[in-house]
């Protein structure tokens, strides 16, 4: 339900939100026809990534920090009983509408 990001602090985000605000593209051809593709399905806000949905609001894209403190803070915090791993997908997608792995 949760992607997080590995490489760098934004991952993938950074060559679709480039896309969005600035029109940059990958030197390489075939990533760069792929984020033209990918990035229809995406909308940036205040600077913030976010992928649309068709029956559900929009998805908040997260980089790999943000990650871990909103399932931190929805495990541990929020929820303090111990819920499946569906259950707390549903309850991320509900509060927080976070971005789906693509």
């Amino acid at each position: 339900m949760v992607r997080a990001i590995e490489n760098n602090i934004e991952g993938w985000i950074t060559p679709i939100k480039s896309y969005h605000l600035k029109g940059e593209l990958p030197e390489n051809e075939s990533e760069a026809r792929k984020i033209r593709i990918i990035s229809t399905k995406f909308t940036v806000v205040s600077d913030k990534l976010y992928k649309m949905g068709k029956s559900v609001p929009m998805l908040r894209c997260l980089n790999k920090r943000e990650t871990c403190l909103v399932l931190m803070e929805v495990h541990e915090g929020i929820c303090k009983s111990q819920i499946g791993g569906r259950a707390l997908a549903n309850k991320l997608l509900r509060q927080y509408g976070i971005c789906k792995e693509m």
